[in-house]
């Protein structure tokens, strides 16, 4: 790698909000609660207990090795993704057209749940190839972990020093000491400036003697932009907001009384 920093990417923001992974578990956990005879997973729970536990109700997976059935399961899962990716119009153009600009400063690496196979067949279609620097992924036989394929990034990659993409991404990067921004539809073209605010700018926004604090989830980590088409926005590294939804409160944290 080079001296550059590292900024990682899910495929979240290549592909528009994740609609077909979204599709495609909705039609395979109905499938899988049909053919089990179980009830549809509730959300309480262990996830991969549950599917374990179904998939040795069916005929098809029950002799399997259980890495071996969960590899079955989750092939099948992916193929169904990539259908939908192909039939409908979900690459986002402009996402893919700032990845290009962020490159020119940044090293930049996909880290995903996903297979291999799939991720690049995926960059394929959005015409991403080569674009990225590394790509870490999980294997078939593996359960679906962000913690597992954040942990394998830092092996093979040594450093992250931004990750963008999902609030549930943002819970692990908080655990394990990697800056964090959230995907933001909105502020996707503006992606480079976003990073470089995150990355190069280290001063607190203040307002006299006031604090700024985010409205949204009231940490005190909140910085000001200077550069470019964001210039002026406010962004908080705890939670990865980018707007202007902040409020004054006092040097303590706490917020100003009405």
């Amino acid at each position: 790698m080079s001296d550059k920093k590292m900024i990682g990417f899910s495929l979240l923001g290549i592909i528009k909000n994740g609609a077909p992974w979204k599709k495609a578990h909705e039609v395979r956990m109905k499938e899988l609660a049909d053919r089990s005879g179980m009830e549809e997973f509730s959300g309480n729970g262990n996830y991969f207990e549950y599917v374990k536990e179904a998939l040795g109700k069916i005929d098809e997976y029950k002799d399997l090795d259980i890495k071996d059935a969960i590899s079955k399961r989750r092939l099948g899962y992916f193929e169904m993704v990539l259908g939908l990716i192909k039939e409908g119009d979900y690459v986002d153009e402009e996402f893919v057209e700032a990845l290009k600009i962020v490159k020119e400063d940044y090293d930049i690496a996909l880290i995903t749940t996903n297979t291999s196979e799939f991720a690049r067949e995926v960059l394929k279609i959005a015409r991403c190839e080569g674009m990225f620097d590394k790509i870490v992924t999980l294997d078939s036989s593996e359960e679906d972990n962000k913690k597992l394929a954040f942990e394998r990034a830092l092996d093979e990659i040594g450093k992250i020093d931004l990750f963008y993409g999902s609030n549930k991404s943002g819970e692990i990067c908080k655990e394990m000491g990697i800056k964090f921004l959230g995907y933001d539809k909105e502020f996707n073209v503006a992606l480079h400036d976003i990073f470089i605010t995150e990355l190069e700018f280290e001063g607190m926004g203040e307002v006299g003697n006031d604090l700024l604090l985010c409205a949204k989830c009231n940490s005190r980590e909140v910085y000001r932009s200077i550069n470019g088409s964001v210039a002026g926005k406010y962004l908080c590294r705890e939670c990865g907001y980018c707007g202007d939804n902040f409020v004054l409160g006092n040097k303590d944290g706490s917020f100003k009384d009405e």
